[in-house]
């Protein structure tokens, strides 16, 4: 009894993958080749050239431009996402998940940080960058700062 529901089950089997093996469908036809390229047009503005490689420079100074991290292709869906950087053939891809960072939950916004906007906003408009800087991380963001933090690489 065992030997024919083996028997049964490899026939079975072959019944469903042989087709798919061989290109064809169950009514003998040949699968049509679908192509999506056509269906977009190129838009040159879509596409990235890079005339440098990223590098493998660490020094966890936020501040060095010679820094990996800002030559680095950033990829992902905005909840996992990932840093390729490195030469070939030696590339590195640093992966991140948003729940995975250096703090814990909490909430950003500081009560009254509204009454600043339009301050913030006036400072923007007028070129002063740093000072808008300080004022929206003084009176409208609170928490302290976290970082993502790497989950593996690959």
């Amino acid at each position: 009894m065992k030997i024919h529901k083996k028997l049964a089950s490899i026939c079975l089997s072959a019944s469903m993958v042989l087709p798919l093996a061989s290109g064809l469908t169950e009514a003998g036809t040949a699968v049509p080749t679908v192509s999506y390229a056509a269906d977009y047009a190129y838009d040159e503005d879509m596409v990235m050239r890079y005339n440098t490689m990223a590098g493998n420079v660490n020094t966890n100074n936020a501040w060095n431009n010679d820094e990996s991290f800002y030559k680095a292709l950033p990829v992902g869906n905005g909840r996992i996402g990932g840093m390729v950087y490195g030469n070939y053939p030696d590339e590195l891809i640093d992966l991140n998940e948003c729940t995975v960072w250096s703090s814990g939950p909490s909430n950003n916004n500081k009560d009254g940080a509204a009454s600043y906007l339009k301050q913030a906003q006036d400072l923007l408009k007028s070129g002063k960058y740093k000072e808008a800087n300080d004022l929206i991380g003084s009176k409208m963001i609170g928490g302290g700062e976290a970082k993502y933090q790497m989950v593996g690489g690959l």
